[in-house]
């Protein structure tokens, strides 16, 4: 049995703690103290916030986001286009409203949550981060993080590992030109550790029953041969299902989409030692391989741990179908993101990965 060193399951800890640092919360925060991050106070529906132009800091509405706060209230039905995004095929014809994101320091994860209240049609919402360039300044073209998973009103959100502190932009958007709403963002700071399931975490403490009877490891749902199916939700990279190869290889088996309006990944954690090759070969839901009788429409992508690096474009045979191979890897945690092959695409798709890890 080959079980991936970092992981001591029945503490539902790591031996060595630094590792998943990214994935944490503070990184001060030990199991049993009071790891919440206070929450600021709440805003009222005549609380309307979020400036039109993004490097307009002086607007009072901009209201710098400093810690945890819920239902912020923007109304981009009275804000024009100031905005055309440049985060791959994502595209922003709506009206924009943005606030400032104040990161008091690297590795600090937030997630965003974007609920649609009220619109007089569809949306198509998109949520993004933008990266303060020089002296702070907001620049569409240092696209950071975007969410655009759904249409009609869907509800977007993503999670977000800082990789230095300073100030960033949060975007509230529409895919839809000359279409805004009346949004609800929620801004949460989930601390791994505390023993409670904060906002964005899959499980937190040692109660096996989150991840269906499956342990949690720091804050992560794992899949292993005794529970091979993906623990929802994964669909963001803090709340990415850990996977616990044993003799080298492990078959998952999950589903994406159905929805009806979004068409979310899935998001899964691995180990690779030093040199060691990997190989990933996607099936259908009943275990068929994938081939040209049996195509299964998903894309698998290789990232690294912090989901900001893809490690190449992704990979497919002459018949269609995903796959993973690379060799004499540099050891590490890496991330498997795994979507709809077309970005339009939101119906249900149930697959299987069979992984391989050899020296």
């Amino acid at each position: 049995m080959r079980t991936l060193p970092f992981l001591l399951l029945a503490a539902c800890s790591v031996s060595d703690p630094s590792i998943l640092d990214p994935l944490r919360g503070d990184g001060g925060v030990t199991p049993g103290e009071d790891g919440e991050v206070p929450m600021e106070d709440m805003a009222t529906p005549d609380d309307t916030v979020g400036a039109n132009l993004c490097n307009d800091l002086d607007d009072p509405l901009s209201a710098p986001i400093a810690a945890p706060r819920e239902q912020i209230v923007i109304d981009t039905r009275t804000a024009t286009d100031s905005v055309q995004l440049e985060c791959g095929s994502v595209t922003t014809p709506g009206p924009d409203r943005f606030l400032a994101l104040e990161v008091g320091s690297p590795q600090e994860i937030w997630h965003f949550h974007l609920i649609v209240k009220e619109a007089d049609g569809p949306v198509n919402p998109v949520l993004y981060l933008l990266q303060g360039g020089s002296q702070d300044r907001c620049d569409a073209r240092n696209c950071f993080q975007v969410s655009d998973s759904c249409v009609e009103s869907g509800e977007e959100h993503f999670a977000f590992i800082a990789p230095t502190g300073g100030t960033w932009f949060v975007g509230v958007d529409s895919g839809a030109a000359d279409t805004g709403a009346l949004f609800e963002l929620n801004a949460y700071r989930p601390v791994c550790g505390d023993g409670v399931r904060d906002h964005a975490e899959s499980c937190d403490g040692e109660d096996d029953a989150l991840c269906g009877g499956a342990p949690c490891v720091d804050c992560h749902c794992v899949v292993n041969d005794a529970f091979p199916s993906e623990k929802a939700f994964n669909d963001t990279i803090h709340e990415a299902n850990l996977l616990e190869i044993d003799d080298g290889d492990l078959t998952l088996t999950g589903a994406i989409g159905g929805t009806g309006r979004c068409n979310f990944p899935d998001y899964y954690l691995l180990e690779i030692e030093d040199q060691q090759d990997l190989e990933m070969r996607l099936r259908t839901g009943t275990g068929l391989p994938c081939d040209a009788d049996h195509p299964v429409g998903l894309q698998l992508q290789l990232q690294s741990k912090d989901g900001i690096t893809d490690l190449r474009a992704p990979q497919a045979d002459a018949n269609g179908c995903a796959f993973i191979l690379e060799e004499d890897m540099t050891a590490g945690i890496y991330l498997l993101k795994i979507t709809h092959a077309d970005p339009a695409d939101r119906s249900s798709i149930g697959y299987q990965v069979a992984i391989d890890i050899t020296p």
